[in-house]
């Protein structure tokens, strides 16, 4: 794993089952660098979707600049600031979705705006398994 970048450890977690856990990494350049920032997908999370980390590359290493829960969708807008805004589709209670957008500001990705979601706009690209 690169320096700099963690995974969630439950206490009661051996080393034998942190060695299974599995991560869905996407590489995508948020800010226009040419340096593809990470968005680290863990196996686990809650109601609302799977937790998900986004890293910046700085030197050798990486730093957190992001977290958020990740729904069925995430979806890359226009930029604001310098950076990507980030749409992220999500339940919350009850199982109703909820749309989120998450800008870049003040050195890291913040969740500025909850939508209730009134349903899908534009190309709809599929189910994530498990939410049909």
């Amino acid at each position: 794993m690169p320096d700099g970048i963690s995974l969630y450890a439950h206490p009661d977690e051996t080393p034998e089952q942190r060695k299974q856990r599995v991560l869905h990494i996407a590489s995508v350049d948020l800010d226009g660098d040419s340096v593809p920032e990470l968005l680290v997908q863990a196996d686990e999370g809650g109601s609302a979707g799977v937790y998900c980390d986004i890293y910046q590359k700085r030197h050798s290493s990486y730093r957190q600049i992001g977290f958020l829960v990740a729904g069925s969708h995430i979806s890359l807008l226009s930029p604001f600031g310098g950076y990507n805004q980030l749409e992220i589709w999500s339940r919350a209670g009850a199982g109703a979705y909820t749309r989120l957008l998450f800008r870049f500001e003040r050195g890291e990705y913040r969740c500025v705006r909850i939508d209730e979601f009134r349903g899908y706009e534009g190309t709809y690209l599929g189910t994530r398994k498990g939410d049909e």
